[in-house]
C-alpha cells in the first residue's frame, strides 16, 4: 500500500528520459534527489507495463444512488425517532439489491 504523496506524472516521465538518455537509478536518484526504492519502482513499473501512468482502480462500487442517499436523509430528519435498521428496512423495500445497516449508517455520517 502506497504511503504518502504520490509522485507526480512529470517527475515519472522524467526519470523514464533519464533512464533512456543512459543514467543508472543510482544517478537518476543523486539528480532527482529521491529515494532510491521510489526510483526503481518506477523503473520497473515502466519496463512490465511500458508506461508510467497511473493504473484504474476499481474500488468499490455505490450500493445508493444519489435519489436513495437523499431519501436516507430526508427519511432520517423527518422522523428522528427512526433507527438505522429501520431506515435500512425503508431503503429496501421494492430494492432488488438490499443495502445494509452499515451502509445507511455510513450515509447518515
Amino acid at each position: 500500500m502506497a504511503r504518502g504523496n504520490p509522485t507526480s506524472v512529470e517527475k515519472r516521465s522524467r526519470i523514464i528520459t533519464l533512464l533512456k538518455e543512459g543514467y543508472s537509478g543510482r544517478q537518476i536518484t543523486e539528480r532527482i534527489s529521491m529515494r532510491s526504492s521510489i526510483v526503481n519502482n518506477i523503473i520497473k513499473r515502466y519496463r512490465t507495463s511500458g508506461t508510467v501512468e497511473n493504473r484504474v482502480r476499481s474500488g468499490a462500487s455505490r450500493k445508493t444512488t444519489k435519489a436513495e442517499y437523499l431519501g436516507i436523509t430526508l427519511l432520517s430528519k423527518r422522523n428522528r425517532k427512526l433507527t438505522v435498521p429501520q431506515i435500512a428496512t425503508e431503503v429496501n423495500r421494492g430494492r432488488e439489491e438490499q443495502v445494509s445497516v452499515s451502509t445507511v449508517k455510513h450515509r447518515l455520517q
